[in-house]
């Protein structure tokens, strides 16, 4: 596996179109992140909106874990998997305005999760993807990934990334996951 992986397009075109058709008419929580930060102010976080997770048996999570497996020739566990959106309009009135990223982080908080990724769902845009850092101090992206609809980016949860910030984009809509190999060699690190 290399540092960053990209599968695009991940789903077929029918499967897309079905779960675009899924994301806008779920319901969504008013959140931040960190999610595990407290915040008086949920604007004070990096402000955005996420479903529950999804759950085995629905067609979102059962054919992500298929199409996953497929075209990754590995086997999922466990997976935590949601749909997340975030809007401009409260990007501006949090401590993000007028930055070109969220915060940078690894997404390292649990033993059990050896690969965390995305899929944007609405955008093509360089600067609404994921940007990859050498170091939590890096003032520098030394990767950027732009948004593309259908497109797919993963990575182990300890790469130090963010999200990126398209001023231009009213809504960034994103698939975001946490998976648990089955039999993951932690030796072939």
């Amino acid at each position: 596996m290399q540092l960053v992986n990209i599968i695009e397009p991940f789903f077929n075109e029918d499967e897309f179109n079905i779960l675009i058709n899924h994301f806008e008419r779920w319901k969504f929580n008013a959140t931040q992140q960190p999610e595990r930060t407290f915040f008086e102010n949920r604007l004070l976080g990096y402000p955005c909106y996420e479903s529950k997770p999804l759950e085995k048996g629905m067609f979102c999570f059962d054919v992500f874990v298929k199409t996953f497996e497929q075209k990754t020739n590995l086997k999922i566990k466990n997976i935590k998997i949601f749909f997340r959106k975030v809007f401009l309009n409260e990007l501006k009135k949090s401590p993000y305005k007028n930055r070109n990223e969220s915060t940078i982080h690894t997404d390292s908080f649990t033993d059990n999760i050896h690969l965390a990724g995305v899929i944007y769902m609405n955008n093509t845009s360089l600067d609404n993807g994921t940007k990859i850092y050498k170091d939590l101090l890096s003032m520098e992206p030394t990767i950027i990934v732009g948004a593309n609809p259908n497109r797919c980016v993963f990575y182990e949860p300890n790469l130090v990334h963010s999200a990126s910030i398209d001023w231009r984009i009213e809504v960034r809509k994103t698939i975001v996951f946490f998976i648990e190999l089955d039999n993951y060699d932690t030796k072939s690190k």
